[in-house]
């Protein structure tokens, strides 16, 4: 139940990390990243939820057990997917706002084409973004 509430809030933080890195505005790409992730999440969850419910309607001997640990299950998933739905958007956007400042925000945006451009030239030669850099950054010291 942790890893896939975990993995959930990723989907969203990822995709809008990428976005605004790229250059578009955060309120933006927080919203998109929340409009396309937000099926997946809800199918992946439901499909958790689905698959508690025989052991929080169990019947039969040990039955109480079940009910309890469905239930609690049942009800953890419920709470973890409207948190990631809900909470994970608007602390991404208050922690990429401090984090990142207005400068760097604002740089982002004005350079947009130019980032998009590294990207796709990046993404073309199948190069690790993060690799990249280091190579970039290694070679401006030397």
């Amino acid at each position: 139940m942790i890893g896939l509430s975990a993995k959930n809030a990723i989907l969203i933080v990822e995709f809008a990390k990428v976005r605004v890195d790229h250059g578009e505005e955060l309120i933006k790409s927080t919203l998109e990243a929340v409009r396309l992730r937000f099926r997946p999440i809800l199918m992946t969850s439901m499909a958790f939820i689905l698959g508690v419910l025989p052991l929080a309607f169990a019947t039969g001997a040990g039955a109480v057990a079940r009910n309890t640990i469905g239930f609690t299950v049942l009800g953890g998933m419920l709470a973890a997917s409207t948190l990631a739905i809900l909470i994970v958007p608007v602390l991404f956007v208050i922690i990429t706002r401090f984090s990142y400042g207005k400068k760097k925000l604002a740089y982002l945006q004005e350079h947009q084409e130019e980032l998009m451009e590294k990207a796709r030239k990046v993404e073309q030669q199948n190069i690790d973004p993060e690799l990249e850099y280091e190579f970039t950054h290694y070679k401006d010291k030397n």
